[in-house]
């Protein structure tokens, strides 16, 4: 009898250590799936295989042919970045930074952002200071911008350029 009673309590802590254990973790899941207070959350778009995007657009750049943009499927990835009130801007950064330049700098940067009339006018630091070779990471980089800025109600086209009066 006392043997029993002790296997019903051993049971009876080992139930309650897994559901404090399972409560923990799931807590622990919650908290960091919640943006922070000083955090915003942005959405960009992106290829859904980036191996198989970088090397059809190289090859595009290189080679020409068939536009491969037309047949990518991009998917929406979520990001928390620091708070902004820009989404515009902090999406159109986060989109460019997604895949490096090859033999430029680490990662590129929005330099010039301006949307009036339905347009978003985008220059990246990579179109004000170039390299060998930049136009591949200019065909890679831009899509993900454009399709970025596309997501927001308020731009229907993407120019890589100055706004008009800018220039």
């Amino acid at each position: 009898m006392r043997s029993q009673a002790s296997k019903v309590v051993l049971a009876v802590i080992i139930i309650a250590i897994v559901i404090g254990g399972g409560f923990y973790f799931w807590q622990q899941q919650n908290e960091s799936s919640q943006p922070a207070e000083n955090t915003s959350v942005i959405s960009i778009m992106v290829p859904e295989n980036y191996d198989f995007y970088r090397q059809k657009m190289t090859q595009f750049v290189q080679e020409g042919g068939e536009d491969p943009l037309k047949t990518m499927k991009f998917i929406k990835k979520e990001l928390n970045v620091p708070y902004t009130s820009d989404f515009v801007k902090a999406s159109a950064q986060a989109a460019a930074e997604e895949i490096a330049p090859t033999g430029g700098p680490p990662k590129a940067s929005i330099a010039y952002l301006k949307a009036q009339n339905g347009t978003a006018y985008v220059l990246l630091d990579i179109d004000l200071d170039s390299w060998a070779g930049a136009s591949v990471s200019l065909a890679i980089i831009y899509p993900l911008i454009e399709k970025t800025l596309l997501q927001f109600p308020e731009i229907n086209r993407v120019v890589f350029n100055y706004a008009p009066e800018d220039k």
